[in-house]
């Protein structure tokens, strides 16, 4: 979070995950993690860029690269083609000195836009 708010053009952010501590997934233990929209962890009021939409993981970049561009494709679009919004993944890994440093990944429409569905 002192990343987001360390950006000047930042005047508010939210972390809008919530955890469901009663809601089951099959046969499992109970408790589920969930973002908003399905694929926002946090949001972020930028002077410029709008509002920022912001899905946070720590070592698993490639995977919720992979998740957003596919089964969550669907929605990352619905988000992207909202007038002043955009939406990024932040993935972060642990320096030597013990800091941690975001790897950024700033989605636009344009990667969404092969094989759509007709109508689209």
């Amino acid at each position: 979070m002192k990343a987001i708010k360390a950006d000047p053009n930042v005047s508010r952010v939210a972390i809008v995950e919530k955890w469901q501590a009663f809601a089951q997934r099959g046969k499992g233990p109970r408790g589920v993690r969930q973002d908003a929209f399905g694929i926002i962890d946090i949001l972020a009021l930028d002077r410029i860029k709008g509002v920022r939409g912001i899905q946070s993981t720590g070592t698993d970049f490639s995977g919720h690269m992979n998740a957003i561009l596919g089964e969550k494709r669907e929605a990352s679009m619905d988000w992207l083609t909202t007038p002043g919004t955009t939406f990024e993944l932040w993935g972060w890994r642990k320096l030597k000195n013990g800091r941690y440093e975001p790897r950024i990944r700033v989605f636009s429409l344009n990667d969404f836009l092969h094989d759509l569905p007709e109508g689209f």
